[in-house]
């Protein structure tokens, strides 16, 4: 399997912000530094039985064309699956090219198995609020219960997910049960527990009575929001389009303070439901 650049997957949102939320990985897989080994044969196992071909990169050293998750997690000195909990990913969590640049600085390999999954009573909004490097990020929000989603699931160790709450600031991680969200493995086993990243600031709105803005692409958002005219005002660049009005508030920290106030103030930011 090639690296993540034969792939076109090193890119980062962060460094790149219009490419919010980034490449995702297409599929289940094993990241093991900065290759991708897809899994196979996800039906009725355990992700820590799931094989993958390791005949390239870092898991040559296993010696075998094929091989299970476990035993690669084993070959390359990292945590069990034991030790690992799932942590679903809502935007840029699931681009193995950000995942790269949240875990530069990590002393030893990054390992992290990723699984798609279906989740039942979610779905993606923006958050009220401009991130540091100037993008309007992704935000889970409660939906009804019989709405699906297809999201990705990072099994993180206790390091890896200290280092992840590091990296969302805007964010807290919460608890999800099966009770009000349903998390379905591609082997049909449902997760009875899992966490993810909920928004300290709500979820996006354009209007005080209007809806939540779904997740899109963020040209189309600021195109949206460069139709409210408190956003010309503080964002006068956004006349020059979606990428002028997202470098100018990355460079600034106090416009990104005043968007999310305009936003509060104007009862911009609505509840996501999930937050206690």
């Amino acid at each position: 399997m090639p690296s993540l650049r034969d792939l076109g997957l090193d890119q980062n949102p962060i460094e790149q912000p219009l490419s919010y939320p980034g490449r995702s990985v297409p599929g289940s897989c094993l990241l093991v530094g900065d290759w991708l080994y897809p899994m196979l044969d996800t039906r009725g196992n355990k992700v820590a039985q799931w094989s993958i071909e390791d005949n390239e990169g870092p898991l040559s050293v296993v010696g075998r064309r094929r091989c299970t998750v476990e035993m690669a997690l084993r070959a390359m000195d990292a945590a069990p699956m034991a030790e690992r909990r799932p942590v679903i990913a809502v935007g840029s969590n699931a681009a193995p090219g950000q995942l790269a640049y949240k875990y530069a600085s990590w002393p030893t390999e990054r390992v992290i198995p990723v699984t798609c999954v279906k989740v039942t009573g979610l779905t993606v909004a923006h958050s009220a609020h401009v991130s540091k490097p100037g993008y309007v990020p992704y935000v889970p929000v409660r939906s009804l219960p019989d709405h699906e989603v297809e999201l990705h699931v990072l099994w993180l160790d206790a390091e890896q997910t200290r280092r992840m709450d590091e990296t969302e600031p805007n964010y807290r991680r919460l608890s999800l049960c099966s009770e009000n969200a349903m998390v379905l493995l591609e082997s049909g086993d449902l997760l009875p527990t899992a966490t993810l990243y909920v928004g300290r600031w709500g979820a996006l709105r354009l209007t005080p009575d209007g809806t939540r803005v779904r997740a899109t692409i963020q040209a189309r958002l600021f195109t949206l929001l460069n139709s409210q005219e408190w956003f010309q005002n503080v964002v006068p660049e956004s006349q020059d389009g979606p990428e002028a009005a997202m470098s100018a508030l990355g460079h600034d920290a106090e416009r990104r303070r005043r968007v999310r106030q305009e936003i509060a103030q104007r009862r911009l930011a609505v509840s996501d439901d999930l937050s206690t």
